[in-house]
């Protein structure tokens, strides 16, 4: 299965990632990075790249495609070269996808015509004049279209598309892969930490043993530094 994940200037590297992790570790998927021009792109917030390996014209029917959202939509909303391969990318694969902000270059494309769709809260409105139904749903399905609300569902996005295309089996053999310790029954050390831990299957806010001894080691004097120097003058 061949997948197409489109790289821009100022795209979200979380939004393209995400979904990626999830359908690498199902059998038989070659994913690819594509945008006009292969190379490195920058990404969204702290300076980063995303590696383009394809040109548009080299992989023009993707099994699946993923539109990946971030600050260099605007413009890609106005591209007729990039909206032209995604709608014939679009008339033949299996699925076409988008995230957050990816959602209206899927729109601009003409893809998302009467279709339920999710993507970023701020943008619902718009994704309605493109002739979309908005959802605030994190993930929605509709046909052969799969859209997410933002970089927190992205993964999820992975897991929905395993699932369609290979089976409950493989979304969960997928996902186990990337978790340490899938079924929960690794021996655990105690570690000097405050934040969740695992008890009996669930997940609990907080460890009072731990948060304490937490704030007793924020509460010791630091030693090294400007205090050492000090303690050594007097």
């Amino acid at each position: 299965m061949d997948v197409a994940v489109l790289v821009h200037e100022g795209v979200s590297a979380a939004e393209a990632l995400a979904p990626v992790e999830v359908l690498r570790a199902a059998p038989g998927v070659d994913v690819s990075f594509v945008a006009h021009r292969t190379g490195a792109h920058t990404t969204q917030g702290r300076p980063g790249v995303l590696v383009a390996d394809r040109a548009l014209e080299d992989l023009a029917h993707p099994d699946v495609v993923i539109v990946p959202g971030g600050l260099g939509v605007r413009r890609l909303v106005e591209d007729p070269v990039l909206l032209g391969w995604l709608a014939e990318a679009h008339r033949t694969s299996q699925w076409t996808a988008a995230v957050s902000t990816g959602a209206l270059v899927l729109g601009a494309a003409g893809v998302l015509e009467g279709c339920s769709v999710s993507g970023h809260w701020l943008l619902l409105d718009e994704l309605a004049g493109v002739g979309a139904h908005p959802s605030a749903r994190r993930l929605v399905r509709h046909g052969r279209v799969v859209t997410a609300a933002g970089s927190a569902s992205a993964f999820d996005l992975g897991v929905l598309l395993v699932e369609q295309a290979f089976g409950a089996e493989a979304a969960a053999e997928a996902t186990g892969r990337l978790r340490a310790d899938p079924d929960g029954t690794r021996p655990r050390r105690r570690r000097h930490r405050s934040g969740p831990r695992r008890v009996d299957g669930r997940y609990v806010v907080d460890d009072p043993v731990d948060s304490a001894r937490a704030r007793r080691w924020r509460r010791r004097p630091r030693t090294g530094g400007s205090a050492s120097a000090a303690r050594a003058s007097s």
